[in-house]
């Protein structure tokens, strides 16, 4: 008889080290990126994942600069 284990893969928040729940799962919130020449990051493989909690924030962030910008 053939067994068939699932294995959950652990995902943790870049910024907080939380573990992912549920909706942190379903925001989907992660990306991998390799940043180019002109990046000082260039040539490296960059990847985020981020909670709710987190992507909220850094958008809120981003957000806010923007609004001081203009």
């Amino acid at each position: 008889m053939n067994v068939i284990r699932r294995t959950k893969i652990l995902i943790k928040c870049t910024k907080c080290g939380k573990e992912f729940d549920m909706w942190d799962e379903q925001l989907n919130a992660s990306f991998t990126k390799i940043p180019t020449y002109g990046s000082k990051y260039d040539g490296e493989t960059i990847s985020i994942s981020l909670c709710t909690d987190c992507f909220d924030k850094v958008v809120d962030y981003i957000h806010n600069k923007q609004t001081e910008e203009q």
